[in-house]
């Protein structure tokens, strides 16, 4: 008589989304009537790797949608494989915008000229960004290019960006001052 081996059926029990750059575990479980020993692998979307717990532990550097599967082997050569499973890793990460001021710097860090203001918001997910602007605690605008200050005196620029997702950076502000009048002498 001769008895046939039977796979061990994996399964996953998720999560099926989760934030980006954050530590999560996974779950999975599997059936076996056999009184085998078992060798598990996880695959999370880079290719199979032997890890032998049903609750790994991963994170996901880059937010997408990716295929997670779990393969038992039992010792003696049964293998199970899920379907693949899609876990959809959310961006998190907020735009991260800097500025630039183009002038004719004289002394003590005083621009002699009027002053090209420059917002660069860099995001590395969900292009674009949505930039916004004030100086002098004059309402927000929307940042389309640059723009000039002609003001003498103290200039605080403030600004922030928010991605295509929602995810929205703290305000930043920038203090500058601009002396065009020459000494009377």
């Amino acid at each position: 008589m001769t008895v046939n081996n039977v796979a061990p059926i994996p399964t996953i029990l998720g999560p099926l989304v989760v934030d980006e750059k954050i530590e999560f575990s996974f779950a999975g479980a599997f059936t076996d009537p056999g009184e085998d020993e078992h060798f598990i692998w996880w695959d999370f979307g880079e290719g199979f790797v032997l890890l032998n717990k049903l609750t790994p532990i991963y994170t996901y550097v880059n937010p997408g949608d990716y295929l997670v599967q779990l393969k038992v082997e039992d010792d003696d050569g049964g293998v199970g494989i899920t379907d693949p499973f899609t876990i959809t890793v959310l961006d998190t990460t907020p735009p991260d915008t800097s500025i630039s001021l183009s002038g004719v710097l004289g002394l003590e860090g005083w621009y002699v000229s009027d002053v090209i203001v420059t917002l660069d918001p860099f995001e590395e997910f969900s292009n674009p960004a949505t930039t916004y602007y004030m100086y002098d605690g004059v309402g927000w605008s929307l940042y389309t290019g640059s723009f000039t200050i002609t003001d003498e005196g103290d200039t605080t620029v403030s600004f922030y960006s928010i991605d295509a997702v929602g995810n929205g950076e703290g305000v930043k502000t920038e203090l500058f001052r601009i002396d065009k009048t020459p000494p009377v002498t």
